[in-house]
């Protein structure tokens, strides 16, 4: 079922070759292109036309049957449920020198870390289906259903959403290459509360559209800097996360001790000590940004249907120190030919995915206790760069900016309850 390559132990690098991908861009209304700058009152008005534009244009030439992919660095089947890894021997992560050598060896990590060279697989041929077509087909079945109606279904969704942030706006906004020898409360201090575009501009852009696809959010958490990769970052320029991955662990104490650099302790701690709060959910916002001006076909983002992803069996905790201040767990995944792959052609730089990262909730009339967040618990959705067959290798690189929002909901699904 699976083509097990085996990569050199080289592999945990976990960098790929560029893919690439071609097909049809979608044809905007003139009133709705990217130079349309649309205010937040506006764009509340125009989201009714813009959502029924893009739910209806499927991508030519993608049949819906999906296309033929190798999805780069999934896990082997038989790899065990947890790696401690050390990436501070990698030269993209500043490391390589002697003294990091030496804190390998002595670090207790070193079997773990070259173990993942003998369970890692470099590429694993799926199908990749085309999401616009699966929104189609959804709003098809379903006349009167909107966006947020799809997003509580799969989890992701891909929204109409200019920005008015230039190039050099994404840049200043970047958490690449931050200043040496921070400490894990001051890199969430310089990522949470520096005074950048995306904190003063681009918060305010997205406070509509996550109110309406999490009605319930009574608050919004939007960090200062975000992941943008592409040429012109600091440390992601050529940089891509291709390779099979969730950001954050699904148990919800794993999740709030083992990523200080994210600073959502206060987040947390409002989440558990408010009956008012049924629900913390982590979204990611992710879109192609200026200067790109083709839509993407450089490594788009694939990623897997949650409802296909077995949580207990398919996923294996990574906790890796040498990237972030203070070490950081993450979830890679087994390979499982039951998952479903979905990628979303063509993304111009006035869309959005927007998909869940975490989603923690408390049933109704049910307080907070550590157990009952972690049953309550949603599958993220999981992801990964993909290469595309037959792209043009003159294609415009890919820049890309993802934003994690925190979100704290009065109801468990973040939905209003129903009659």
């Amino acid at each position: 079922m699976f083509s097990h390559v085996v990569p050199s132990p080289r592999v945990a690098l976990l960098l790929s070759s560029a893919g690439r991908s071609s097909s049809r861009r979608t044809t905007l209304p003139a009133a709705l292109t990217p130079s349309t700058r649309l205010t937040p009152s506006t764009r509340l008005t125009r989201l009714t036309q813009l959502t029924q534009c893009f739910s209806t244009q499927a991508t030519a030439g993608q049949a819906a049957e999906g296309v033929a992919v190798d999805i780069p660095y999934y896990f082997k089947p038989t790899a065990k449920n947890h790696y401690d890894v050390d990436g501070r021997i990698k030269p993209e992560m500043g490391g390589g020198g002697l003294r990091d050598w030496l804190r390998f060896f002595v670090g207790g990590r070193v079997l773990d870390t070259l173990s993942l060279a003998t369970v890692m697989v470099e590429k694993t041929p799926v199908q990749l289906y085309n999401a616009r077509v699966l929104e189609q087909e959804f709003f098809a079945d379903n006349p009167t259903a909107t966006k947020r109606a799809f997003f509580d279904k799969y989890h992701f969704v891909l929204m109409q959403h200019p920005s008015l942030l230039t190039a050099e706006d994404w840049l200043e906004s970047s958490s690449g290459g931050p200043p040496d020898g921070m400490t894990a409360p001051e890199f969430a201090e310089w990522q949470n509360q520096s005074d950048t575009p995306v904190k003063h501009v681009h918060s305010k852009e997205i406070t509509d559209l996550l109110a309406q696809l999490l009605p319930t959010a009574t608050k919004q958490f939007v960090p200062a800097r975000g992941v943008r990769r592409g040429p012109g970052d600091r440390q992601f320029a050529k940089v891509y996360a291709t390779n099979v991955h969730s950001d954050f662990p699904v148990v919800y104490e794993d999740f709030k001790a083992k990523n200080d650099w994210m600073g959502v302790a206060d987040q947390l701690a409002q989440y558990e000590n408010s009956d008012e709060h049924r629900a913390y959910v982590m979204v990611n916002l992710w879109r192609p940004v200026l200067p790109m001006t083709a839509s993407l076909q450089d490594r788009p983002l694939a990623f897997i249907d949650p409802t296909s992803v077995d949580c207990e069996q398919d996923f294996i905790a990574i906790d890796l120190v040498g990237q972030l201040p203070g070490g950081q767990r993450y979830l890679n995944l087994k390979q499982n030919p039951l998952h479903r792959w979905y990628y979303y052609p063509d993304m111009t730089t006035s869309e959005v995915l927007v998909w869940k990262q975490s989603h923690f909730m408390k049933e109704e009339g049910q307080s907070f206790t550590t157990s009952s967040a972690q049953t309550n618990s949603l599958t993220p959705v999981p992801h990964s760069a993909a290469s595309i067959p037959g792209t043009p290798e003159d294609c415009e690189a890919r820049c890309s900016f993802e934003l994690r929002v925190g979100l704290l909901c009065s109801t468990p699904d973040g939905q209003p309850a129903t009659a």
